[in-house]
C-alpha cells in the first residue's frame, strides 16, 4: 500500500468498524423486535456477524469499482445471518 500501513492493519481496522456498525445495526432492530420475537437478544450477534462478514467477502472479492454490488452482497450476507 502507497501510505506505508500494512494491508492487514488496514483490514482488520475496517472490521473492526464493521463490527462496530453491525452490533449498532442490531441493538436498534433490537430494541423494536424485543417485544415480538422470543429470544430477540441473538439477533444482535447475527445482525453483527452478517455486517462483518458481509464486509469481509467485499473486501476479499469484490473490486472497488462496483459498489452497488457491495451493498448487495452486505445485504445478503446480513439478511441470511438474521
Amino acid at each position: 500500500m502507497g501510505n506505508g500501513q500494512h494491508p492487514g492493519w488496514v483490514l482488520g481496522g475496517g472490521l473492526v468498524g464493521e463490527i462496530g456498525i453491525g452490533a449498532v445495526t442490531g441493538i436498534l432492530q433490537w430494541i423494536v423486535l424485543r417485544r415480538q420475537v422470543r429470544q430477540a437478544g441473538w439477533w444482535v450477534l447475527a445482525s453483527t456477524a452478517g455486517w462483518a462478514g458481509g464486509w469481509a467477502v467485499v473486501i476479499a472479492m469484490i473490486p472497488p469499482e462496483v459498489g452497488v454490488l457491495a451493498g448487495a452482497v452486505v445485504g445478503a450476507t446480513m439478511g441470511a445471518m438474521q
